[in-house]
């Protein structure tokens, strides 16, 4: 079975451990008891479980705070499961466990409205499609891990009013409408962000 704890750490932000606690089995053999069975056998008589998944479904709660895309994010190895809207599946070997932070995120392709009001993660290539808007609210944070590529094209917007992070090599192309206020800029030195051809400043 798959066991998950809930947790909220120093900044108020969702953490779950979750352990898969399915491990080993044991396949009868010429030894059909699991007490005969020696050491240097272990190997031949003990089989690894297949991997299991756990189906989560998050409330409108989840959303309102994080926005209408939902993910996992795994601060050991900067990790990020992306899931579909409310839902997300999430496959653990074996006898392991992840703890794991839940926030928000954008899909490949952003259509419509999406309003940032928490802490966003992006990962991958992101473009905003044509009469796509997306808005980080005053309080909220947008983190590019390395390798993130965030295109906002012509004929969407982009407005950033809380706090921006571009972590290794990220970047961020607007050639659409970028309005920005009160907003705070962490650039890594490889980091990029340029505004219609031109790298931003005054940030």
């Amino acid at each position: 079975y798959m066991q998950c704890g809930y947790y909220l750490d120093s900044k108020g932000l969702p953490y779950y451990m979750i352990v898969n606690r399915r491990g080993e089995y044991f396949v009868p053999g010429t030894i059909t008891e699991e007490r005969f069975v020696p050491p240097s056998e272990y190997g031949k008589y003990y089989q690894e479980a297949l991997p299991q998944t756990l189906n989560m479904s998050f409330n409108r709660h989840a959303t309102k705070r994080f926005g209408k895309t939902l993910a996992l994010f795994d601060p050991s190895d900067s990790t990020l499961f992306v899931g579909s809207g409310k839902k997300l599946d999430l496959s653990i070997p074996a006898g392991e466990g992840k703890l794991l932070q839940l926030t928000g995120t954008l899909p490949a392709k952003v259509k419509g409205k999406h309003k940032l009001n928490g802490q966003t993660i992006l990962t991958g290539n992101i473009e905003l499609q044509k009469r796509a808007k997306v808005v980080l609210g005053k309080n909220a944070e947008l983190i590019l891990l390395p390798g993130t590529h965030l295109q906002v094209s012509s004929k969407s917007k982009l407005y950033l009013a809380g706090t921006v992070t571009l972590l290794g090599d990220a970047s961020i192309s607007v050639s659409g409408k970028f309005k920005h206020k009160g907003t705070k800029i962490n650039r890594a030195p490889k980091s990029k962000f340029e505004v219609h051809g031109s790298p931003l400043t005054g940030m």
